[in-house]
């Protein structure tokens, strides 16, 4: 198991509520391209990126774009790199 600020990022899964959206089409992701500034070693087997997100998607029917700040977490398992974990937060102005 990996921790980040004490959370195990391994057991992180979307709340109900967003899939929900999602699969209502309350939100339409149009784009999401992602930046990246760092990326970390947690271990031989794992590694944190970070860097910046642009997201542009449709909610409530009006277009938006967003800029977030991105986290995310792979590790390999079995010889294959699996996505454990993504944290975005909106990036101050």
């Amino acid at each position: 198991m990996i921790f980040i600020t004490g959370m195990p990022v391994a057991s992180l899964t979307p709340s109900q509520a967003y899939l929900t959206k999602l699969e209502n089409k309350v939100f339409r992701y149009k784009s999401v391209q992602v930046s990246l500034n760092s990326v970390t070693a947690l271990d031989k087997n794992a590694f944190l990126a970070c860097g910046i997100e642009q997201s542009r998607l449709i909610a409530g029917g009006e277009e938006k774009s967003f800029e977030f700040i991105y986290m995310g977490v792979w590790r390999k398992e079995a010889g294959e790199w699996k996505f454990l974990a993504h944290q975005t937060a909106v990036a101050p102005n």
